[in-house]
């Protein structure tokens, strides 16, 4: 038996708080992908999105963020360096801050990567780990 895909103008659509959004199904799994639960300007607190009219599209993987270019045809290795660079970027304003001599600053990874298949071409006895940074420990 083959896979069972809909995505139509009304199924699946389902209502957040701030709106409807369109995902799809396969088989049995309701995928919605790309829905924004927070605005925020640069390093200020996340405010809940605004109520929208209508129904948005949620098909799609990963959020591309209007600050970062779009530097070749793959959104992942993009969704990766803009992220290094935004990281760099909040670093930097960081180290220009009153409060930074008495501040650490910790980077931390939670997985090595949400798309396996995106390191393939990487050679098998490449040991890939987790990063974990600390910048300005506290020194005695």
């Amino acid at each position: 038996m083959g896979d069972y895909f809909v995505c139509s103008k009304t199924d699946p659509v389902v209502e957040t708080k701030a709106g409807k959004v369109r995902g799809f199904r396969l088989n049995t799994t309701y995928a919605f992908h790309g829905i924004h639960y927070a605005e925020a300007d640069r390093f200020q607190m996340p405010q809940p999105v605004k109520p929208w009219k209508g129904i948005k599209n949620a098909l799609a993987y990963g959020y591309v963020c209007p600050l970062c270019p779009d530097y070749n045809r793959d959104q992942y290795a993009n969704v990766i360096r803009c992220s290094s660079h935004q990281v760099s970027e909040f670093v930097k304003w960081m180290q220009e801050q009153d409060f930074y001599e008495n501040t650490t600053i910790v980077i931390s990874g939670d997985h090595l990567s949400m798309d396996s298949n995106f390191f393939d071409k990487v050679e098998d006895d490449y040991d890939r780990q987790v990063y974990n940074c600390i910048i300005n420990p506290a020194v005695e």
